[in-house]
């Protein structure tokens, strides 16, 4: 708590692996309660996450090390509450997320040489979007519908055998088997106390 009406959290992860240097991940949220039923948010995040274990192991065998994968976010939501029963949410953020792969070492077969492996960079992805949510909850009746949308900005540094974005050779500016829209209904009703129903519809659209 850092003021009656802002809260303040703050949290770090350290990760390390045999084959990796020690990876630091931080995150950041602001919370501003505006009245007892709304409130607003603020979060920042990075993520560095480590390669595979086949990855792993291959570039050590190779005398590397695979580099890590990192996303940095940040992101602003409102969340409003009416009576005992619906909430509203609305949220929107952008990322910025770097892909890096290993190739495994080839023979050249003319040369009878072994070409070693190396760690190589994908690219760098930028994306934005935002997603909105109305759930109703009372008693035994849980409603949830959601609707999401999500863009490409650009991508940096791409390499010539990835397969994210087409956006790079000059065709589209839109993310590889994605939809930019994505639509959610979701309905649990616990009719008995060990008894529960539950169904769910997904509708990916826009691609």
């Amino acid at each position: 708590m850092i003021a009656d009406d802002f809260t303040l959290f703050a949290g770090a992860r350290y990760d390390k692996h045999n084959y990796t240097d020690w990876f630091f991940s931080p995150r950041l949220s602001l919370v501003y309660g505006y009245s007892d039923n709304q409130t607003w948010k603020f979060l920042y995040n990075k993520s560095v996450k480590r390669a595979g274990e086949f990855d792993l192991r291959n570039a050590y065998l190779d005398g590397g090390r695979a580099l890590e994968e990192t996303l940095e976010s940040v992101e602003f939501s409102y969340t409003h509450t009416q009576g005992e029963a619906f909430t509203y949410q609305a949220s929107v953020f952008a990322q910025e997320i770097e892909f890096w792969s290993f190739s495994s070492p080839v023979i050249d077969q003319s040369a009878e040489l072994l070409i070693k492996g190396f760690n190589q960079p994908v690219g760098i992805v930028s994306v934005w979007g935002g997603e909105f949510e109305m759930s109703y909850k009372l008693d035994a009746h849980n409603l949830s519908l959601s609707h999401s949308y999500s863009k490409l900005i650009d991508i940096k540094m791409p390499n010539d055998s990835q397969y994210i974005t087409a956006q790079a050779y000059g065709y589209g500016d839109d993310l590889n088997t994605w939809s930019n829209h994505i639509s959610k209904v979701f309905y649990r009703w616990q009719f008995q106390p060990t008894w529960m129903f539950t169904t769910s519809v997904r509708i990916y659209w826009g691609f």
